[in-house]
């Protein structure tokens, strides 16, 4: 019963992912993983370690200057992964409980008219 839950869990997070058109959820043996489908990840400068005290003054200029335009390109990917990430949860959390609450109706629905049919034989 719990194996039927956690699949349920898992198709309607991927239904939803797919919906929504954002991240990429895969499913492999129970394992959920998710990949940002609308963030790029800046290209990685030229290693600073890589310059030695023989370096030129204008490659070490340009390596530092490399790598300051990196550090905000990357805070800008992380803060991306991590909104897109937010709102993946945020629709995946409604689709989850609208589903829910769509099978609790059902049952409700079920017992009522089981309930209706015993009353009316007596």
């Amino acid at each position: 019963m719990r194996f039927l839950f956690v699949v349920a869990l898992i198709g309607a997070f991927a239904m939803t992912l797919q919906t929504s058109r954002a991240g990429t959820l895969n499913v492999t043996n129970g394992q959920a993983t998710w990949q940002s489908t609308k963030c790029t990840e800046p290209v990685e400068p030229a290693s600073l370690m890589a310059l030695s005290s023989n370096s030129r003054a204008n490659d070490v200029n340009q390596t530092i200057a490399a790598y300051n335009q990196y550090v905000p390109a990357m805070q800008d990917y992380m803060n991306c992964l991590s909104n897109e990430a937010q709102t993946d949860a945020s629709a995946t959390n409604d689709a989850i409980t609208h589903s829910a609450q769509e099978q609790i109706d059902k049952a409700q629905q079920k017992v009522s008219a089981l309930n209706a049919a015993l009353k009316s034989k007596h």
